[in-house]
């Protein structure tokens, strides 16, 4: 069966991100040969999402968000 895209979504525009066995998904992902960036953080509790924890991972999202932006996902 051939998988038919969804209308208004451009398969060369996907984006993924994941956290704890999300991680290894989307880090299979990214050595597959399309623009990626990985970004490993020594120390975070398990499932912090976006809580402050007063460690350099609490700027992921920042570090995400001018990603999107460098691939013109978001406006600069």
């Amino acid at each position: 069966m051939k998988h038919r895209i969804h209308d208004g979504i451009d398969p060369q525009r996907i984006g993924i991100i994941g956290f704890s066995a999300g991680g290894a998904v989307s880090g299979g992902a990214a050595v597959r040969g399309q623009p990626a960036e990985i970004h490993i953080y020594a120390k975070g509790r398990h499932g912090f999402g976006t809580a402050h924890q007063g460690l350099p991972v609490d700027h992921w999202l920042d570090a995400f968000h001018a990603w999107l932006a460098q691939q013109g996902f978001v406006p600069q």
